[in-house]
């Protein structure tokens, strides 16, 4: 046999066991597309609804550190004197417990702490222990860095801030002004 002879068999032997494979796989084929959906929601929504305010005071320290104690359920500011002649006389009834409201997108477990990030200026004052009530429940410290759980509902939950204004000198006559930071996380 001839170089060309082989060469034209060869051909003819690809095209014959090609032209099988392909037909033997159109018998009744057909395909569909299914749609896939995977939705994830991990948000976190938090506002600012209403600001911390302890109301306006007469402040004379005399002996030992006095305290305001606003309790983030009932708005109440609660005076201590740290004793001697020290004075603490609220001028002006205007405190408020601050207001966030926090919804996850169902109820969740969330870590919750704070962050005092502006101390009030005047070196006589300080904010500590920040307290919160959620939904209206008992009155809770609130935990520097290690935090504490609280549990949501999956709507929106309000929770309500408190904490305690200690004073240890006579503080200027100003509007003092401090800033905490609440943090939550799951």
């Amino acid at each position: 046999m001839r170089r060309k002879t082989l060469k034209l068999l060869a051909c003819a032997s690809v095209l014959a066991i090609g032209s099988t494979a392909v037909i033997s796989e159109a018998f009744a084929q057909t395909t569909v597309d299914v749609p896939v959906t995977l939705t994830t929601s991990t948000a976190i929504t938090v506002a600012n609804t209403a600001d911390m305010d302890f109301g306006e005071w007469i402040m004379i320290y005399n002996n030992g550190n006095s305290t305001l104690v606003l309790n983030p359920l009932t708005g109440v500011v609660t005076p201590t004197s740290g004793g001697g002649t020290t004075v603490l006389v609220e001028s002006v009834a205007s405190a408020s417990v601050g207001t966030v409201t926090v919804q996850t997108p169902a109820a969740a477990a969330l870590n919750h702490w704070f962050t005092l990030t502006l101390d009030f200026a005047d070196a006589g004052l300080a904010l500590t222990v920040p307290t919160y009530s959620l939904n209206g429940g008992g009155v809770v410290n609130v935990p520097g860095a290690t935090g504490t759980t609280i549990a949501t509902t999956g709507a929106v939950d309000t929770i309500t801030y408190g904490g305690t204004a200690t004073m240890s000198a006579t503080p200027t006559d100003a509007a003092h002004t401090a800033t905490v930071q609440i943090s939550f996380a799951y």
